[in-house]
């Protein structure tokens, strides 16, 4: 590929992540389909479309996009995620589960696909399973405000409070106004006149 065509698309695919950021949902789809059909092998824009269906609740396009760009690129782990998103969607837990278990023998240590593989096992009530997969997230990205919350509730659901409430301070170290946080905590503790927690709220 020239190097103009090069900068074209990487400028195209800005412009419609924008729209997609914005919400526009009918202009991702309009301006995807021109660059596939124009560039049918370039895979972030089927990515785009495919996400812009599932936005809009058009789960069965979303899988023949995300289908057709696994055609493409069967290794694509991006693509294996998003494809792996909507058959959750579709509650289609066994395809899901195949798409996220490739997607981490290509790539074992991607956060994306480690918690979103993390909330399949979570839909299927394997928390034990859940756990395991956004510890090793975490332990990538100690950032990950939606992982610390969700480690959180795996953890009061199996009855670990302690772990619970070690989820929720580092996710207050790094979001001191979370309110899911100290939601957690709250219903958990027993309040004391002089409990600290109580004061810090």
């Amino acid at each position: 590929m020239k190097n103009d065509q090069v900068i074209y698309l990487r400028n195209e695919f800005k412009k419609i992540g924008n729209f997609f950021s914005i919400k526009k949902f009918d202009e991702v789809i309009i301006r995807s389909k021109k660059i596939i059909k124009k560039y049918p092998k370039v895979l972030p824009f089927y990515n785009l479309l495919g996400l812009a269906y599932r936005q809009k609740g058009e789960l069965d396009k979303a899988e023949i996009v995300l289908k057709e760009a696994s055609h493409i690129e069967p290794e694509n782990v991006n693509v294996l995620c998003n494809l792996g998103g909507i058959y959750r969607a579709k509650n289609n837990f066994e395809r899901s589960v195949d798409c996220f278990e490739k997607a981490l023998k290509i790539k074992p240590n991607d956060v994306n696909v480690l918690c979103n593989f993390a909330n399949v096992k979570r839909d299927k009530n394997d928390i034990d399973g859940a756990i395991g997969l956004y510890e090793k997230a975490i332990s990538l990205d100690k950032t990950l405000v939606t992982v610390l919350i969700n480690l959180a509730g795996a953890y009061q659901i199996t009855g670990n409070f302690d772990e619970c409430i070690k989820y929720c301070k580092k996710l207050l170290e790094i979001d001191p106004m979370n309110t899911i946080a100290d939601k957690f905590i709250s219903d958990i503790h027993k309040y004391s006149n002089n409990d600290e927690h109580q004061r810090e709220m």
